[in-house]
This record gives C-alpha cells, structure tokens and sequence, in this order.
C-alpha cells in the first residue's frame, strides 16, 4: 500500500511540474519584427535579437528583455526598434543618423 501511495504522489509531482509556467518572451521574433515594419515602416532587417536592455531605457519593476531589431526604413534612415518581448504593443525606436 505505501509503495502505490509512493508512486503515485512521484507521478503527480513529476506531472505537476512538467507543466510549469512558461518561460522566456511572450511574443515571438515574427510579432517583433512585424511591429518594426508596419509601425516604424522599417524594410530592411538587417538583426533581429533578443537582449537585456540598459536600465536608463525602462523604468524599476518593468520587463528589461526586448527584441532588437536593427535595418532601414523606407526613407532609408538606418534605425534600431526596440520591442519589449512580452508585450509587442510596448516599442520604441532609435534612428542611428540623428
């Protein structure tokens, strides 16, 4: 009896923690990118990554994680976009001429 109550609690451990919370970004490189072409009409990508950004970029307690995107827009000025990786409605740009 003790041993079926012991596998059993070490099968609903072993279940119960392979469905874990997910880790990592929630919006995919694909989202990011298309926030940089349809948002900062951005139309060539020449790096996409992910990165942890400078803390004078967001403020205590928000997300640091981004999508950086780097390429040129369809003025031809070269410029980085900036996504946050869990929040695709949350971007900003840097345009590397100015």
């Amino acid at each position: 009896m003790k041993t079926w109550l012991s596998v059993i609690i070490i099968l609903l451990l072993v279940v119960g923690c392979s469905e874990g919370a997910k880790t990592g970004p929630t919006v995919s490189i694909e989202q990011a990118q298309k926030v940089a072409t349809d948002y900062y009409k951005m139309v060539k990508i020449s790096k996409s990554e992910v990165k942890l950004v400078s803390e004078n970029f967001v403020k205590p307690n928000e997300n640091p994680v981004y999508f950086v995107i780097e390429g040129i827009s369809a003025d031809g000025r070269p410029l980085i976009v900036f996504v946050e990786s869990n929040n695709s409605t949350k971007h900003f740009v840097k345009y590397l001429d100015s």
